[in-house]
């Protein structure tokens, strides 16, 4: 309802196999009530943690671990990412999360926007046994049918450790990605 609300707070959540998100969310936009994920543990995954389609969220405290794409496919592996259902386009805000061992801490896709602020990343590589994987701390696009380029992201404050490269997929089908990355600590990134 419009004066409903989604609050997951406080929880531990198992792995995924194969082509299946963590949680899949629909719905909530600003200047309406959000969804927010506070304060929960990913233990891993094989597709997203948390897949929030035309829904704006606020993500905080969370901590998300070992999620990696498990076989080829067109989908990738992400911790957080936008998306849309029905044209809304999603904006998040990802504050003071904790993303160790993923393929992608970020994408943002299908006319998403994503504000990252003070989250620690480390260990942003792929599982070097699955052939088509890719590996980058924040994604603008996934090449597959139906989907489209992000409008962008700001990346303030955050720790980047480790990482085979920053971003991927910038200024995809003759768009132009909106990037702002200020006053992060970022070291050993590989390209």
């Amino acid at each position: 309802p419009s004066d409903g609300y989604a609050l997951i707070q406080g929880n531990i959540f198992g792995s995924s196999a194969g082509y299946q998100d963590i949680i899949d969310f629909t719905g909530g936009q600003r200047p309406g009530p959000i969804a927010r994920f506070i304060g929960n543990v990913f233990t891993g995954g094989t597709d997203d943690c948390l897949d929030l389609d035309s829904a704006d969220a606020y993500v905080a405290g969370n901590v998300f671990m070992h999620i990696h794409q498990d076989s080829d496919r067109e989908s990738k592996s992400y911790a957080v990412t936008t998306g849309t259902e029905g044209g809304g386009a999603s904006e998040l805000t990802v504050v003071g999360n904790i993303f160790y061992d993923v393929d992608h801490p970020l994408l943002s896709k299908d006319g998403g926007f994503i504000y990252a602020a003070y989250n620690t990343m480390v260990g942003t590589h792929k599982d070097p046994a699955v052939g088509d994987a890719t590996s980058a701390v924040i994604s603008f696009w996934e090449d597959r049918s139906g989907q489209w380029p992000g409008v962008g992201a700001v990346l303030e404050g955050n720790i980047i450790y480790d990482a085979s490269r920053l971003w991927e997929d910038i200024d995809q089908m003759g768009t132009t990605t909106y990037l702002i990355a200020n006053h992060n600590v970022i070291y050993g990134v590989e390209e």
